[in-house]
């Protein structure tokens, strides 16, 4: 059923259409502040139990329930680059009762993809980000590469020689690869993987140079001496790792930070969406909360809608140049 303003009304209690209807400073209707959900909300997550967005969606929405005095329902819906999830988030009614959680895999998956079943910006109504990391490059501690000037020199000294590793083709660590290689002219081979553990354990061996990933995934490997990070993509410095430069410092073109963002089926009425956008504020507020997530590698980070969503329409458009300019094969 699509929740337009009189049925949501209905469904509201009177104190919710009260606040509803009672104009503002502005003489415009204030958001339900009190509104709550009319049954438990499903919470569809892009992916694995245990993963990093699962963890956060998790730790968040816990939160969010209480305040909504209403259960939320948490759905695990890992495979193809996040597009099973953002295909339930475009297919679920607009009624705010179908949450997802979707990373920035949605804005390569929409770049290098040939074809989608859904628009990736218009088909959600967008919510709010709830946090963004940066993308780490690191090298084995006992690597003879000293730090990321040094990997540019070797690079261009013999190039496609030196290799990078992803977790696949078409992932945000791929092209921040590609996107680096063309911002300093020097020339890296890719090497994909299937699996996380992959790219770890062949730069351990030596049998890849450098390893491009998350912040979470790289984080206690450095701090267990393991890996040893030499840049982080995200436009300053990360408290994660001291001392690190930015890879804007070298390239000011070269910035980017992963995120995960809350969206619903568009198009769910604004109340609504006004609702939700409070209660990931309130959330990512609470000490605790911030502190666990600033543990899993990530910078809590809550947004208005539209700026969940022009994070989005950025992301996407500099992935397709990068596609473009670095001849990628669309999938």
């Amino acid at each position: 059923m699509r929740l337009n303003r009189r049925s949501f009304a209905a469904l509201a209690p009177a104190s919710a259409l009260a606040m509803l209807l009672a104009p503002g400073a502005s003489g415009q209707p204030l958001a339900p502040a009190a509104w709550s959900p009319a049954r438990p909300v499903r919470l569809v997550i892009s992916g694995g139990p245990g993963s990093g967005s699962d963890v956060t969606g998790r730790l968040v929405t816990a939160q969010m329930s209480t305040a909504l005095h209403q259960a939320i329902v948490v759905e695990n819906q890992a495979g193809a680059g996040g597009v099973m999830a953002s295909d339930i988030a475009a297919r679920s009614n607009p009624d705010g009762l179908t949450w997802t959680l979707l990373s920035s895999a949605a804005a390569t998956q929409a770049a290098i993809q040939k074809a989608l079943p859904f628009d990736p910006v218009r088909s959600f109504s967008w919510i709010s980000t709830l946090s963004v990391y940066p993308i780490v490059l690191s090298v084995a501690t006992d690597s003879s590469i000293k730090d990321f000037a040094d990997l540019i020199r070797r690079a261009k000294a013999a190039p496609g020689k030196l290799t990078f590793s992803s977790v696949g083709t078409g992932s945000a660590y791929h092209f921040v690869g590609e996107w680096m290689s063309g911002e300093s002219g020097a020339e890296f081979l890719h090497v994909p993987f299937r699996s996380g553990a992959g790219p770890l354990v062949e730069v351990l061996a030596g049998r890849v140079d450098v390893m491009i990933d998350s912040a979470a995934a790289t984080v206690t490997q450095v701090r267990g001496g393991k890996l040893r990070a030499i840049a982080v993509s995200s436009p300053l410095r990360s408290d994660q790792f001291p001392g690190v430069p930015s890879l804007g410092e070298f390239y000011p073109e070269l910035q980017y930070e992963s995120w995960l963002a809350l969206v619903c089926a568009a198009p769910t009425p604004p109340e609504i969406v006004t609702r939700i956008n409070q209660e990931v504020k309130v959330a990512l507020d609470d000490p605790k909360i911030k502190a666990r997530l600033q543990e899993l590698g990530q910078r809590p980070m809550s947004s208005t809608p539209d700026e969940a969503r022009a994070r989005m329409e950025g992301n996407i458009e500099r992935f397709r140049k990068i596609v473009a300019s670095r001849n990628i094969e669309r999938q």
